[in-house]
């Protein structure tokens, strides 16, 4: 294995989701990293990195919007119109701090 280490092969990826719904969690293990791009009406609906073990980049256009089913964890969240996040009662961490309550209207 030429020296590297069992299991260190983190995934690091870019979605783009285009007019599409998804419904479901997004699971990351603690050596990967999402830049995860809602773009042009987009909807999310589940979990992101719930247990806050990958890196997450969100990006919410004006359009598209997100619903929560679980508190979520991301590292960078850029996002247009606050109206857009429904935390459905969970919490939204950005760099580990809760984003609602640092948002100012």
């Amino acid at each position: 294995m030429n020296g590297e280490k069992k299991n260190n092969n983190g995934g690091h990826t870019y979605f783009e989701s285009v007019e599409q719904k998804l419904f479901g969690n997004i699971i990351l293990d603690n050596i990967s990293s999402l830049i995860f791009n809602l773009t042009k009406g987009s909807y999310f609906e589940g979990s992101i990195n719930y247990d806050n073990k990958g890196e997450v980049d969100l990006i919410l256009d004006i359009n598209s919007k997100i619903k929560l089913t679980n508190n979520s964890y991301v590292n960078k969240f850029i996002f247009v119109e606050k109206k857009n996040v429904d935390l459905n009662n969970f919490s939204l961490f950005v760099n580990g701090t809760n984003w609602n309550e640092s948002i100012i209207e």
